[in-house]
Protein backbone atom coordinates (compact mmCIF):
# COMPACT_ATOMS: atom_id res chain seq x y z
CA UNK A 1 0.00 0.00 0.00
CA UNK A 2 2.77 2.02 1.17
CA UNK A 3 4.65 1.56 -2.21
CA UNK A 4 1.70 2.59 -3.95
CA UNK A 5 0.81 5.85 -2.57
CA UNK A 6 4.55 6.41 -3.03
CA UNK A 7 4.43 5.59 -6.69
CA UNK A 8 1.36 7.68 -7.22
CA UNK A 9 3.27 10.57 -5.59
CA UNK A 10 6.96 10.47 -7.66
CA UNK A 11 4.48 10.30 -10.98
CA UNK A 12 2.70 13.50 -9.95
CA UNK A 13 5.46 15.52 -9.23
CA UNK A 14 7.12 14.12 -12.38
CA UNK A 15 3.93 15.11 -14.57
CA UNK A 16 4.01 18.76 -12.79
CA UNK A 17 7.76 19.39 -13.73
CA UNK A 18 6.97 18.12 -17.03
CA UNK A 19 3.81 20.94 -17.33
CA UNK A 20 6.14 23.50 -16.20
CA UNK A 21 9.28 23.34 -18.58
CA UNK A 22 6.49 23.19 -21.42
CA UNK A 23 4.87 26.11 -20.29
CA UNK A 24 8.72 27.82 -20.31
CA UNK A 25 9.30 26.99 -23.86
CA UNK A 26 5.73 28.46 -24.72
CA UNK A 27 6.85 31.64 -23.45
CA UNK A 28 10.31 31.46 -24.68
CA UNK A 29 11.76 34.73 -26.90
CA UNK A 30 15.87 34.93 -28.02
CA UNK A 31 15.05 38.88 -28.28
CA UNK A 32 15.65 40.19 -24.63
CA UNK A 33 12.49 42.23 -23.80
CA UNK A 34 12.67 45.98 -22.60
CA UNK A 35 10.79 45.68 -19.15
CA UNK A 36 9.62 49.48 -19.06
CA UNK A 37 8.99 49.81 -23.08
CA UNK A 38 8.15 46.37 -23.82
CA UNK A 39 7.32 46.82 -27.45
CA UNK A 40 11.19 47.41 -28.04
CA UNK A 41 14.23 45.52 -27.61
CA UNK A 42 16.93 46.18 -25.70
CA UNK A 43 20.95 45.24 -25.65
CA UNK A 44 21.67 42.76 -22.78
CA UNK A 45 23.80 44.65 -20.33
CA UNK A 46 26.34 43.21 -18.12
CA UNK A 47 24.34 43.29 -14.89
CA UNK A 48 20.67 43.74 -14.34
CA UNK A 49 20.42 47.51 -13.33
CA UNK A 50 22.69 48.96 -16.15
CA UNK A 51 21.11 50.41 -18.97
CA UNK A 52 22.38 51.27 -22.18
CA UNK A 53 20.80 54.85 -23.76
CA UNK A 54 21.32 55.65 -26.92
CA UNK A 55 21.73 59.05 -27.42
CA UNK A 56 21.76 61.97 -30.83
CA UNK A 57 24.99 63.25 -31.14
CA UNK A 58 25.00 67.33 -30.03
CA UNK A 59 25.45 69.45 -33.11
CA UNK A 60 27.35 72.49 -32.41
CA UNK A 61 26.07 76.14 -33.88
CA UNK A 62 28.76 77.34 -36.74
CA UNK A 63 30.95 79.91 -34.86
CA UNK A 64 30.94 83.31 -36.63
CA UNK A 65 33.64 85.42 -36.35
CA UNK A 66 34.48 88.24 -38.63
CA UNK A 67 38.06 90.43 -38.84
CA UNK A 68 36.53 93.54 -38.44
CA UNK A 69 33.91 96.07 -37.39
CA UNK A 70 31.71 96.37 -40.35
CA UNK A 71 28.10 95.78 -41.32
CA UNK A 72 27.04 96.21 -44.60
CA UNK A 73 23.82 98.25 -44.70
CA UNK A 74 21.83 96.13 -46.95
CA UNK A 75 24.17 93.87 -48.66
CA UNK A 76 27.41 94.92 -49.85
CA UNK A 77 25.59 96.65 -52.96
CA UNK A 78 27.36 99.83 -54.12
CA UNK A 79 30.00 99.09 -55.37
CA UNK A 80 28.42 95.79 -57.82
CA UNK A 81 25.26 97.88 -58.29
CA UNK A 82 23.52 94.77 -57.35
CA UNK A 83 19.72 95.45 -55.74
CA UNK A 84 19.87 96.68 -52.17
CA UNK A 85 18.68 93.64 -49.69
CA UNK A 86 19.46 91.15 -52.45
CA UNK A 87 20.64 87.63 -52.20
CA UNK A 88 23.99 88.84 -54.47
CA UNK A 89 24.46 92.00 -51.82
CA UNK A 90 24.43 89.31 -49.38
CA UNK A 91 26.92 87.36 -50.75
CA UNK A 92 29.16 89.56 -51.43
CA UNK A 93 29.19 90.95 -48.21
CA UNK A 94 30.06 87.54 -47.17
CA UNK A 95 32.78 87.41 -49.46
CA UNK A 96 33.88 90.29 -47.73
CA UNK A 97 34.18 88.63 -45.20
CA UNK A 98 31.94 91.92 -43.23
CA UNK A 99 31.00 91.52 -39.56
CA UNK A 100 27.45 91.35 -40.76
CA UNK A 101 24.87 92.18 -43.21
CA UNK A 102 21.91 94.34 -42.67
CA UNK A 103 18.57 93.83 -44.29
CA UNK A 104 15.14 94.77 -43.94
CA UNK A 105 11.51 92.59 -43.05
CA UNK A 106 8.11 93.29 -43.69
CA UNK A 107 5.11 91.53 -42.92
CA UNK A 108 2.90 91.12 -46.23
CA UNK A 109 -1.00 90.92 -46.25
CA UNK A 110 -1.55 87.33 -45.86
CA UNK A 111 1.44 86.60 -43.30
CA UNK A 112 4.79 86.42 -45.60
CA UNK A 113 8.17 87.41 -44.17
CA UNK A 114 9.59 89.73 -47.11
CA UNK A 115 13.02 91.45 -47.79
CA UNK A 116 12.85 94.57 -49.17
CA UNK A 117 13.72 97.75 -47.67
CA UNK A 118 11.07 100.40 -48.86
CA UNK A 119 7.78 100.09 -47.82
CA UNK A 120 6.50 100.84 -51.45
CA UNK A 121 7.88 97.87 -54.44
CA UNK A 122 7.21 98.76 -57.73
CA UNK A 123 3.97 100.95 -56.75
CA UNK A 124 2.96 97.92 -54.11
CA UNK A 125 2.35 98.71 -50.73
CA UNK A 126 4.49 95.91 -48.87
CA UNK A 127 2.30 95.23 -46.07
CA UNK A 128 -0.85 95.74 -48.13
CA UNK A 129 0.28 92.97 -50.96
CA UNK A 130 0.32 89.21 -51.02
CA UNK A 131 3.52 87.16 -51.35
CA UNK A 132 2.63 86.21 -54.77
CA UNK A 133 1.96 89.88 -56.06
CA UNK A 134 5.15 91.11 -54.48
CA UNK A 135 7.64 87.91 -56.07
CA UNK A 136 5.64 88.11 -59.23
CA UNK A 137 8.02 91.11 -60.08
CA UNK A 138 11.57 90.73 -59.96
CA UNK A 139 14.69 92.18 -58.75
CA UNK A 140 16.29 94.39 -61.80
CA UNK A 141 19.53 91.52 -61.64
CA UNK A 142 16.41 88.79 -61.94
CA UNK A 143 16.52 87.42 -58.59
CA UNK A 144 12.53 86.81 -57.00
CA UNK A 145 11.82 89.20 -53.81
CA UNK A 146 13.46 87.23 -51.01
CA UNK A 147 11.63 85.68 -48.51
CA UNK A 148 13.23 85.84 -44.61
CA UNK A 149 13.59 81.32 -45.23
CA UNK A 150 15.32 82.33 -48.63
CA UNK A 151 17.70 85.21 -47.02
CA UNK A 152 19.13 82.53 -44.32
CA UNK A 153 19.24 79.91 -46.07
CA UNK A 154 21.58 81.52 -48.32
CA UNK A 155 23.67 83.56 -45.82
CA UNK A 156 24.39 79.58 -43.76
CA UNK A 157 26.10 78.72 -46.97
CA UNK A 158 29.91 78.94 -46.58
CA UNK A 159 29.66 81.57 -44.10
CA UNK A 160 32.04 81.55 -40.84
CA UNK A 161 32.30 85.47 -40.85
CA UNK A 162 29.30 87.67 -41.22
CA UNK A 163 26.13 87.63 -39.11
CA UNK A 164 22.66 89.05 -40.55
CA UNK A 165 21.59 92.14 -38.91
CA UNK A 166 17.58 91.59 -38.99
CA UNK A 167 15.79 94.71 -39.08
CA UNK A 168 12.44 94.83 -38.77
CA UNK A 169 10.41 97.42 -40.89
CA UNK A 170 7.03 98.08 -38.46
CA UNK A 171 4.05 100.48 -38.58
CA UNK A 172 1.49 97.75 -37.24
CA UNK A 173 -1.26 97.44 -34.44
CA UNK A 174 -0.17 95.54 -31.65
CA UNK A 175 -2.20 92.29 -32.77
CA UNK A 176 0.07 92.00 -36.21
CA UNK A 177 3.33 93.31 -34.25
CA UNK A 178 2.79 90.11 -32.02
CA UNK A 179 2.03 87.89 -35.17
CA UNK A 180 5.24 89.11 -37.04
CA UNK A 181 7.69 88.67 -34.22
CA UNK A 182 6.19 85.04 -33.80
CA UNK A 183 6.61 84.34 -37.41
CA UNK A 184 9.92 85.36 -37.77
CA UNK A 185 11.30 83.84 -34.69
CA UNK A 186 9.49 80.66 -35.47
CA UNK A 187 11.49 80.72 -39.13
CA UNK A 188 14.80 81.31 -37.72
CA UNK A 189 14.15 78.50 -35.15
CA UNK A 190 13.06 75.98 -37.93
CA UNK A 191 16.08 76.78 -39.71
CA UNK A 192 18.23 76.39 -36.90
CA UNK A 193 20.01 79.67 -37.50
CA UNK A 194 19.61 82.03 -34.09
CA UNK A 195 23.43 81.94 -33.88
CA UNK A 196 23.42 83.82 -36.90
CA UNK A 197 20.86 86.55 -36.07
CA UNK A 198 21.32 90.10 -34.43
CA UNK A 199 17.40 91.51 -34.05
CA UNK A 200 17.32 95.38 -35.07
CA UNK A 201 14.99 97.49 -34.94
CA UNK A 202 14.01 101.24 -34.16
CA UNK A 203 10.40 99.84 -33.01
CA UNK A 204 11.34 99.38 -29.07
CA UNK A 205 8.08 97.21 -29.15
CA UNK A 206 8.79 94.71 -31.02
CA UNK A 207 12.30 94.46 -29.73
CA UNK A 208 10.40 93.78 -26.58
CA UNK A 209 8.52 91.51 -27.57
CA UNK A 210 11.19 89.45 -29.40
CA UNK A 211 12.91 89.30 -25.55
CA UNK A 212 9.90 87.77 -24.44
CA UNK A 213 10.02 84.95 -26.17
CA UNK A 214 13.93 84.47 -25.29
CA UNK A 215 16.29 85.93 -22.77
CA UNK A 216 19.48 85.29 -24.47
CA UNK A 217 18.70 86.22 -28.32
CA UNK A 218 20.75 89.46 -29.79
CA UNK A 219 18.84 92.42 -29.81
CA UNK A 220 19.74 95.93 -30.59
CA UNK A 221 17.99 99.49 -30.40
CA UNK A 222 18.66 101.02 -34.02
CA UNK A 223 18.28 104.12 -34.37
CA UNK A 224 15.41 105.55 -33.52
CA UNK A 225 14.15 107.94 -30.79
CA UNK A 226 17.61 107.07 -28.51
CA UNK A 227 16.95 106.15 -25.20
CA UNK A 228 19.53 106.09 -23.21
CA UNK A 229 21.64 103.14 -22.08
CA UNK A 230 20.27 102.71 -18.12
CA UNK A 231 16.59 102.56 -20.11
CA UNK A 232 17.94 100.13 -22.79
CA UNK A 233 19.64 97.70 -20.01
CA UNK A 234 16.53 98.00 -17.91
CA UNK A 235 14.47 96.34 -20.78
CA UNK A 236 16.82 93.51 -21.41
CA UNK A 237 18.05 94.98 -24.66
CA UNK A 238 21.32 93.65 -25.74
CA UNK A 239 22.78 96.97 -27.41
CA UNK A 240 22.13 100.04 -28.61
CA UNK A 241 22.95 101.09 -32.47
CA UNK A 242 22.72 104.88 -32.85
CA UNK A 243 23.19 107.44 -35.59
CA UNK A 244 26.01 109.65 -35.10
CA UNK A 245 24.36 111.95 -34.35
CA UNK A 246 23.44 110.62 -31.06
CA UNK A 247 26.51 109.66 -29.75
CA UNK A 248 27.99 113.33 -30.57
CA UNK A 249 25.12 114.92 -28.38
CA UNK A 250 25.17 112.60 -25.59
CA UNK A 251 29.20 111.58 -25.37
CA UNK A 252 28.58 110.43 -22.31
CA UNK A 253 26.24 107.66 -23.41
CA UNK A 254 29.29 105.69 -24.67
CA UNK A 255 30.76 104.87 -21.16
CA UNK A 256 27.54 104.27 -19.61
CA UNK A 257 26.87 101.80 -22.45
CA UNK A 258 29.99 100.02 -21.71
CA UNK A 259 29.52 100.08 -17.97
CA UNK A 260 26.30 99.17 -18.65
CA UNK A 261 27.83 95.68 -20.64
CA UNK A 262 25.57 97.37 -24.08
CA UNK A 263 27.18 96.45 -27.25
CA UNK A 264 27.54 99.93 -29.02
CA UNK A 265 26.90 100.47 -32.84
CA UNK A 266 27.07 103.21 -35.21
CA UNK A 267 25.09 104.20 -38.21
CA UNK A 268 25.26 107.57 -40.48
CA UNK A 269 28.85 108.34 -40.09
CA UNK A 270 29.96 109.74 -42.93
CA UNK A 271 32.78 112.28 -41.90
CA UNK A 272 36.08 109.92 -42.56
CA UNK A 273 37.09 111.69 -39.19
CA UNK A 274 34.13 110.47 -37.01
CA UNK A 275 34.26 107.16 -38.76
CA UNK A 276 38.45 106.53 -37.58
CA UNK A 277 37.37 107.88 -34.33
CA UNK A 278 34.49 104.94 -33.91
CA UNK A 279 37.28 102.57 -35.13
CA UNK A 280 40.34 103.66 -33.09
CA UNK A 281 37.63 103.65 -30.06
CA UNK A 282 36.54 100.10 -30.27
CA UNK A 283 33.09 100.49 -31.47
CA UNK A 284 31.41 96.98 -31.41
CA UNK A 285 29.96 97.65 -35.45
CA UNK A 286 29.78 100.43 -38.08
CA UNK A 287 26.84 100.59 -40.13
CA UNK A 288 28.05 101.47 -43.98
CA UNK A 289 27.32 101.40 -47.93
CA UNK A 290 30.71 100.98 -48.72
CA UNK A 291 32.17 98.02 -46.68
CA UNK A 292 35.36 97.58 -48.98
CA UNK A 293 36.75 101.02 -48.17
CA UNK A 294 35.87 100.48 -44.19
CA UNK A 295 37.53 97.32 -44.26
CA UNK A 296 40.58 98.66 -45.71
CA UNK A 297 40.32 101.16 -43.77
CA UNK A 298 40.06 99.42 -40.20
CA UNK A 299 42.56 97.05 -41.70
CA UNK A 300 45.25 100.28 -41.96
CA UNK A 301 44.60 101.74 -38.43
CA UNK A 302 45.09 98.14 -37.20
CA UNK A 303 48.34 97.51 -38.61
Amino acid sequence: MNRKLLFFAISCLVMLLSCSAQEDLGNFTSKPVNVEKPDTISKPADSDDDTIVVQDPVVQDPVIVAQNSIIAHRGAWKKNNFPQNSIAALKEAIRLGCKGSEFDIWFTADDSLIVNHDRIYNNLIVQNASYSQLTALKLSNGENLPTLREYIQAAKENNTTTKLVCHFQEGLNPVRRKLFATKIFECINKLKAQYLIIYASDSYALLKEIRAKDALVDTRYLMGNAFPPEQVKKDNISGIFYYDSAYTNNPEWIESARANNLTLSVSGANNIDRIKWYLKNNFDAILTDEPEFLIKLQSSLVN
